[in-house]
């Protein structure tokens, strides 16, 4: 009876223990994805504001390249706001 005891403690100390290192891997692929997901976000931010600041450039250009006539129909505070946006 005393034997059967032991081989059940050592199982469940053995339970334990695969639980306690499966742990410990889960966590550090958390950690990771975690990671991993803040750099995602700040590349896509930073890659946002490059190409909504070509953008910008580009409607610029596009504006100063317009024929006169072009400014006397529409307003230039409809053209700012354009710009800045």
């Amino acid at each position: 009876m005393l034997h059967d005891l032991k081989e059940i403690s050592l199982v469940e100390e053995d339970l334990v223990e695969a639980i306690s290192t499966l742990s410990v891997y889960l966590l550090i692929i958390g950690g990771i994805s975690l990671v991993s997901s803040f750099i995602a976000v700040v590349i896509y931010e930073y890659i946002g504001a490059q190409q909504s600041k070509l953008i910008q450039i580009a409607y610029s250009r596009a504006l100063l390249n317009q024929e006169m006539e072009y400014f006397d129909k529409n307003r230039a505070s409809e053209m700012t706001t354009r710009v800045s946006e």
